[in-house]
């Protein structure tokens, strides 16, 4: 037990679980922020089992409101609620109306046809007009989907009803019926579906909200993908007697075949973008089973033991301009990471020999050392020693490399660096080829990386930090933070601005250097902020340690509203109580920590106590500490 009222500072050593998962080779903190939890109830010995059945009914009433979305005119907001058992309840509600409430019980998903609602419950589909409360129900239903370019929503049915695929306007028109469908699936704008008829297998593309069928073969038809090209068209994947084959079909149905006799034990595939107006980037896999004999026998130098125990997935990636039939291997011996950037010339990390384990990097001050490999002349660049982050631009022309104090440009034609500056501090978004906006710390600045033109866009108070909400991020096989990162800067731009005296944090709507406040500061914490489709419209759930979630609406110039607040069964837990602690940690830094206080505690008693120690984890002071992690069980 621990005494409440002794000195938080007095040899505590709370800062021995942080050496510890330093010796692990989690990386050095900067900040360290720890959570002592005291739990709601004392213990003096067994708990009864009228006191269990309290607590299970304690937990069974905890819900958690998650996933807002709003209809396409942003008159109504649906959402999930969870409960702990794993079910789920659907919420809708008017934006403009806080009584006017619909809710279904144990449903599987909901998705937005517009400004109807699709509401799945196992195999039952509701489809619910909002505005008139009117439902239409289909039975026997595997799943459903929504093209929202092309005005079609799409029933499966199940094999009861023979696998079929019914599409349907917005106004739940028949459009079209096809038998025989096995799978179905959307991406980005392009939808597609698996049909087997007879003997013969087909792929079937969605054009102008109609199913046409794209592909034919009697061979299994593993794989149907959207191309990714700006001629569009599509991958598709076969096997026949354990062969794998590889096709282009182009948008006016011209087949290209892909010459994979090298790579003919590679039967699993993934596209990576090429950014590449004629080719693609094929991610072909392997799977590799672990060798078994009479003895196992594992060297020290053994990179990755895994393979010892299990079987793992082996991957080449291999650039295919579908036209021509030209391949670049992009896998090359001694590197990893391939990563295509356009105009035949790609990034890829090279293999340190020194580096024996995995995890041999996971202490965080290692290095990747990046080269440039031109495929036309097969020469390789070194770059730098990537230890941070890294954004790439659309074109792959310029690399931003970010250094201990200040962010560097690369040149990937005239194979140049310089140095920007700018504070590491900052955040680059591309917002075209050459320009680039940088947030952070307390302004944001616009950069042209070919004049070096640099100028201010916005400056908040000195004690501000600024990120920027809306931006587009597409990962790399150069893993986290190493990326192309773009912006729209022609709309409007979502900011969340913390002020660093008191962590209260607002969000605003920036353009043409205008700054419009959505939300005044406050010290609750912010999820699901995003804006409507129509107008400057915005919704968010706000919570904080002592406060209950709420789901929030910002319209236009008119003040917040408060749809729904979770959690109604647990509003006693709203009386919780926080206190801030800080104390020097062994190395002279300063860790932080909250410290949760019992209901109605009494100060002359002890109380059981469970110490979370791990990185920053401030940001959980702001989160509405449920009953279910209040509950110490014996």
């Amino acid at each position: 037990m621990m005494d409440i009222n002794r000195s938080y500072t007095d040899n505590m050593k709370l800062d021995e679980p942080r050496k510890y998962c330093m010796k692990k080779g989690i990386q050095k903190w900067q900040f360290c922020f720890m959570a002592i939890i005291f739990f709601f109830i004392s213990i003096t010995g067994s708990l009864s089992a009228q006191r269990y059945d309290h607590l299970e009914k304690l937990v069974k009433d905890t819900e958690e409101m998650k996933f807002p979305e709003a209809s396409e005119n942003g008159k109504w907001l649906a959402w999930y609620i969870f409960s702990v058992d794993g079910t789920k309840n659907m919420m809708l509600q008017r934006t403009g109306n806080k009584d006017h409430r619909t809710e279904r019980k144990n449903i599987d998903f909901i998705i937005w046809v517009g400004n109807d609602l699709a509401i799945q419950t196992k195999d039952t589909l509701e489809y619910l007009y909002p505005e008139t409360g009117n439902s239409r129900f289909f039975q026997h239903v595997k799943k459903c989907i929504y093209n929202k370019q092309q005005h079609a929503f799409m029933v499966l049915y199940t094999e009861k009803e023979g696998n079929r695929l019914e599409v349907y306007d917005y106004d739940t028109n028949l459009r079209q019926s096809v038998s025989g469908i096995q799978h179905i699936y959307s991406e980005g704008d392009e939808t597609i579906a698996k049909r087997k008829r007879g003997d013969l297998n087909e792929a079937l593309i969605l054009n102008k909200g109609v199913f046409k069928t794209l592909f034919s073969t009697h061979a299994e038809l593993s794989n149907v993908l959207p191309s990714g090209m700006k001629q569009k068209g599509f991958i598709i994947q076969t096997r026949e007697k354990g062969r794998t084959s590889l096709y282009y079909i182009s948008q006016d149905k011209k087949q290209y075949i892909f010459d994979g006799s090298r790579y003919s034990d590679y039967d699993q595939m993934l596209l990576n973008p090429s950014r590449s107006d004629n080719s693609i980037v094929l991610k072909l896999g392997k799977r590799i089973l672990p060798a078994k004999g009479m003895v196992d026998i594992w060297y020290g130098t053994d990179f990755d033991l895994k393979k010892h125990a299990k079987a793992v997935t082996e991957f080449i990636q291999v650039e295919w301009e579908p036209v021509s039939d030209k391949q670049v291997l992009m896998t090359r011996p001694g590197y990893f990471g391939e990563t295509a950037i356009g105009n035949s010339l790609y990034l890829m990390y090279e293999t340190d020999k020194q580096q024996v384990d995995k995890m041999d990097k996971a202490g965080g001050n290692s290095f990747d050392r990046l080269y440039l490999w031109n495929a036309v002349t097969d020469t390789y660049t070194l770059i730098t020693d990537l230890r941070k982050q890294m954004v790439i631009s659309p074109s792959g022309q310029y690399l931003l490399i970010q250094k201990e104090n200040n962010w560097q440009v690369y040149n990937t034609l005239t194979l140049g660096m310089e140095d920007v500056k700018v504070s590491a501090a900052m955040v680059p978004y591309f917002t075209s080829e050459k320009e680039v906006l940088w947030v952070g710390g307390n302004r944001i600045s616009e950069y042209n990386v070919a004049t070096k033109n640099m100028k201010e866009v916005f400056t908040a108070s000195d004690d501000s930090k600024i990120e920027l909400v809306d931006f587009t991020r597409t990962s790399t096989e150069l893993g986290y933070g190493r990326d192309f990162r773009t912006a729209d800067i022609k709309k409007s731009l979502l900011l969340k601005i913390t002020d660093l005296k008191n962590s209260h944090t607002s969000y605003a709507s920036l353009k043409n250097r205008k700054l419009d406040i959505i939300q005044e500061p406050t010290a609750h914490g912010i999820t699901e902020f995003k804006k409507m489709n129509q107008g400057e419209n915005y919704y968010w759930i706000e919570e904080n340690y002592n406060k209950r979630p709420r789901l929030v609406v910002k319209k236009e110039k008119e003040n917040l509203k408060v749809l729904y607040v979770s959690d109604q069964k647990n509003q006693k837990f709203e009386q919780a109580e926080l206190i801030k602690i800080s104390y020097k940690g062994s190395d002279g830094e300063t860790i932080n920590g909250a410290l949760y206080m019992p209901l109605n505690y009494d100060r002359s008693k002890k109380y059981p106590v469970v110490i979370h120690v791990y990185e920053k984890q401030d940001y959980l002071t702001k989160r509405f500490l449920l009953p279910l992690s209040r509950i110490l069980q014996d």
